[in-house]
């Protein structure tokens, strides 16, 4: 089985992208072997994070043993910037979004307005995903590629640090992996997913500084193409054990899979 962690749907505001349907995202799934992805709207991260949850929703709610939903809370929605009142209703959505089947955030500080720490209007909406044990996934970049605007590790690191008794997955690192591997040693509660990595031999590498138990398989679908990020993890010099918890056993734990 493959579970693949960081899967997005819906159009890209850079450049257009050849998958725009369901079916087809499903079509690319299959023709790679991959049989669960997790998704989050790209619409929730670049035009309005309510209509972007909905719309993974509703993919999920189609194809529940395909599709795993992930929501993201962004700055705006439409024309809407935040204040006191849109961190009130991201609380108040947060119970309703785990009651509909969803696993945790996507963060985009980056993209969306917003830091990690030390953010007045934030602080609260994160409390509330520990408290509720969501997982946050925190994204360095969205995708690998050098046009996009990235967000420090180190301040993915002070989250963890934050909220020891959360899991937190590094999203999109890429050369930053040093100070991915240092936060990781010091905070336990502290991941990683392999979408940007592109070093010959990093996933053995991490493997063995990290433990394969904390690296999760992520491909970037369908803004990246799968097939490169399933060869760094099948082709990787390391067990059969360990590959099969990367490509998605740690997923189903992490996620509490059926």
């Amino acid at each position: 089985m493959v579970i693949d962690l960081t899967g997005y749907f819906g159009s890209w505001p850079y450049w257009k992208t050849p998958i725009q349907e369901s079916d087809e995202l499903l079509e690319l799934m299959d023709e790679h072997g991959i049989d669960r992805l997790a998704l989050c709207s790209t619409r929730g991260i670049f035009d309005d994070w309510r209509a972007g949850n909905e719309e993974i929703l509703e993919l999920a709610s189609a194809q529940p043993r395909r599709f795993i939903p992930f929501v993201t809370l962004g700055s705006t929605s439409g024309d809407r910037f935040w204040e006191p009142l849109a961190s009130q209703e991201m609380i108040g959505l947060l119970q309703q979004y785990q009651e509909k089947g969803v696993r945790g955030l996507r963060l985009f500080p980056q993209h969306q307005g917003f830091e990690l720490n030390e953010d007045y209007y934030m602080e609260p909406v994160l409390a509330e995903a520990a408290r509720l044990g969501m997982v946050l996934m925190a994204h360095v970049r969205t995708i690998q590629n050098w046009g996009m605007p990235s967000y420090p590790v180190a301040e993915i690191c002070r989250l963890a640090e934050r909220y020891p008794q959360t899991k937190v997955v590094i999203c999109g690192v890429n050369y930053e992996w040093r100070e991915a591997i240092s936060g990781m040693k010091k905070h336990p509660n502290l991941m990683l997913e392999t979408s940007g990595l592109q070093l010959m031999g990093q996933v053995a590498f991490l493997t063995e500084t990290v433990g394969a138990e904390r690296l999760f398989f992520g491909s970037g679908m369908a803004l990246q193409y799968p097939q490169c990020g399933l060869v760094k993890v099948t082709r990787a010099k390391i067990s059969e054990t360990e590959r099969g918890a990367i490509l998605s056993g740690n997923t189903q734990k992490l996620l509490a899979l059926k």
